[in-house]
């Protein structure tokens, strides 16, 4: 994630970046799959003391299309893809 402004609240996120996907990967570690995008963003609300970047990785998943997902994979490719 980067952080180009010295307002903490303004944070860009470029999804290409593997911390990011690597956060949001852990932040997602024992999701059920297949999983829609709001079963995704409902696990992220639940599970947000899992990582300190959980508001600006739920606002990256709310920029993925809606889909059902079948892996952490197809998960990755959308926010890769559309982000």
């Amino acid at each position: 994630m980067r952080n180009d402004s010295k307002d903490k609240g303004n944070v860009e996120v470029d999804a290409t970046d593997v911390p990011v996907i690597a956060s949001i990967a852990n932040l997602l570690a024992g999701i059920e799959f297949p999983v829609d995008k709001k079963g995704i963003i409902g696990y992220v609300e639940n599970n947000k003391e899992k990582s300190s970047e959980s508001e600006q990785i739920l606002n990256v998943i709310k920029q993925m299309p809606e889909n059902h997902y079948q892996t952490m994979s197809d998960i990755t490719k959308a926010i890769e893809n559309n982000v």
